[in-house]
């Protein structure tokens, strides 16, 4: 069954995934279809929209099993490592690390999720072990948005399988409490880092392969995260893979619908009509948020943040999109957070001490695109700061587009010549040389 409305992402997904990991029987999707139609007829209704929308949340999360896997809190899970007391490190033969990837005790069951304690963050446990596999619990708390988190993650995870270097954690269930108040999310263990834990070389290289990786989502599945801060994406240097994951506040449109499937939100991204955030195309604004994320700690980042905010202001202040830009005007919403009533107002001025770089004044940002900001165009720039050792493992999957994108600085070889770079291939670079090309090995050559 496959609907061609907004919100037919769940019929995408392969039968297995709706039958068994969200519990939806044939009888059950019939109601969901029939939900859908009345939200479709009365897309003009945007109060309607919302209120429907949030019912079927509700009524899909309703759906789920209740506890049907067991859950038990375990301060030790290896059968030789012990753990250090009062500490999150664990010692065998005088080594001592953080999480070993090391046998279980032999008495773990597999239909258990076994959470080892004091590795919480919020609402996510990030160690347990389910089916002797590394996995993170995450806890879901609004019935009425939770639906559409789940299936797009869910729906992303399945598409990414056709690449290489993209990846979004599998789920390995879905499940109610018995006070129906949470939703457990049980998902793979992301591997790498997050980006936030790189620094210096490191960071410019994982953040040109997340560039990549985002470019692709765009161009193939209409995909933008709308929350890609520093701690939502992860990045393994020994496989390149980069891995996305908590997708609340995302949005998707793969068959371009007049309507995006996603949550229903006055807050963060207004629902106007025809617009990027209605549409999911503002294909700048991942980019920006998590360049802004990791300011703090990267040179780069920083003077790209200040680019951003003056380009973004000179936007605002020419563009013709009234509606859009009446969300800054007075009286200030719960959720924004930039005025432009004043006369020399500034992009963030109503953050209130959350941070010179917090992210959430781009949020209010979604109906002002900037170009310079696609992801391609951002990494064109980045490669320059890279050693052309690194340029091919970010062209691979893409090699004829890739020659488009990258830049064509003059370089310099170990015997000295200079001339402009006409291509990356392999461990070889192409340089122009007057009338002449020469192939000359990445590591014999440098930008200057």
């Amino acid at each position: 069954m496959i609907l061609q409305i907004p919100m037919e992402l769940f019929f995408y997904l392969p039968k297995p995934v709706r039958r068994n990991l969200f519990n939806i029987d044939a009888s059950t999707e019939k109601k969901i279809y029939a939900r859908v139609l009345k939200i479709i007829n009365n897309s003009i209704n945007e109060r309607f929209r919302m209120d429907a929308k949030e019912r079927l949340s509700q009524f899909a999360i309703d759906c789920l099993p209740v506890e049907k896997v067991p859950t038990r809190n375990v301060s030790n899970p290896f059968r030789r490592w012990k753990r250090l007391r009062n500490q999150n490190t664990f010692e065998l033969a005088r080594k001592r690390v953080r999480m070993p990837d090391a046998e279980l005790k032999r008495n773990f069951r597999t239909d258990t999720a076994y959470i080892v304690t004091g590795f919480q963050k919020q609402d996510v446990s990030t160690f347990v072990f389910y089916q002797g596999k590394r996995a993170i619990i995450k806890k879901l708390h609004e019935k009425e948005d939770d639906w559409y988190e789940l299936i797009i993650h869910a729906y992303m995870s399945e598409v990414c399988r056709m690449y290489e270097h993209i990846h979004v954690p599998d789920i390995y269930f879905l499940q109610r409490n018995q006070e129906n108040t949470e939703t457990s999310l049980c998902m793979q263990y992301c591997r790498g880092l997050e980006l936030l834990q790189y620094r210096g070389h490191s960071l410019v290289v994982a953040l040109a392969h997340v560039l990549k990786a985002l470019y692709f989502l765009q161009r193939d599945h209409h995909f933008m995260h709308r929350d890609l801060h520093s701690e939502n994406v992860w990045f393994d240097e020994s496989t390149y893979q980069v891995t996305f994951i908590d997708f609340g506040f995302s949005c998707i449109n793969p068959y371009l619908r007049p309507h995006a499937f996603q949550k229903f939100d006055f807050g963060w991204f207004l629902p106007l009509e025809d617009s990027h955030s209605d549409k999911c195309t503002n294909r700048s604004l991942d980019a920006c948020v998590l360049i802004t994320s990791l300011a703090k700690y990267d040179p780069w980042c920083r003077d790209e943040v200040k680019k951003i905010k003056a380009t973004m202001k000179r936007e605002i202040q020419t563009s013709q999109n009234t509606a859009a830009k009446l969300q800054f005007q007075l009286p200030k919403r719960k959720t924004q957070y930039t005025s432009i009533t004043k006369k020399d107002w500034k992009l963030g001025n109503e953050l209130e001490g959350k941070g010179r770089y917090n992210t959430y004044w781009l949020y209010n940002m979604i109906e002002f695109p900037l170009e310079e900001w696609y992801p391609e165009n951002v990494l064109r720039r980045i490669l320059l700061e890279l050693p052309l050792e690194e340029w091919w493992p970010i062209a691979q999957d893409w090699s004829t587009y890739f020659d488009q994108v990258m830049p064509h600085p003059m370089v310099r070889t170990n015997t000295n010549q200079i001339g402009m770079l006409q291509r990356v291939q392999s461990q070889t670079c192409q340089i122009q040389i007057g009338f002449k090309t020469i192939q000359v090995q990445t590591k014999d050559c440098q930008i200057i």
